[in-house]
C-alpha cells in the first residue's frame, strides 16, 4: 500500500544528503557597538519619593471584605450607575 503525499516525494537519504552538503557561514566576527557620548555630564535632579498613601483611604481602618460586599460597594458608589438612574427618574418626569 503506497501513501499518497501532498507535496514531492522525499526519502530520508534525501533528507540526509541535503545537510550534508550544506556547508556552514562563517558566522560573523564580534563588534563593539560605538556609542557617542551624549550630554556626559547629565545628573537628573533627585526628586523625593511620591507619598504611598491614597486620597481619601485611611489606611488605619482597613477591614477584610467578601467578594459580596465588595461588590455592593463597588455597585452603590458607582456614579455612572447613579447617573442613569436620575435620568431615567427625570424622564419619567415629562
Amino acid at each position: 500500500m503506497r501513501r499518497q503525499s501532498r507535496g514531492a516525494d522525499f526519502s530520508p537519504g534525501d533528507l540526509l544528503f541535503t545537510a550534508i552538503a550544506q556547508e556552514p557561514s562563517p558566522s560573523p566576527s564580534p563588534q563593539e557597538l560605538q556609542v557617542p557620548a551624549v550630554a556626559s555630564d547629565f545628573h537628573p535632579a533627585q526628586k523625593p519619593l511620591p507619598e504611598l498613601s491614597r486620597v481619601g483611604v485611611d489606611m488605619d481602618r482597613q477591614r477584610p471584605l467578601s467578594m459580596r460586599e465588595a461588590l455592593a460597594l463597588a455597585l452603590a458608589n458607582n456614579k455612572d450607575i447613579e447617573l442613569r438612574a436620575r435620568t431615567l427618574r427625570f424622564q419619567s418626569l415629562i
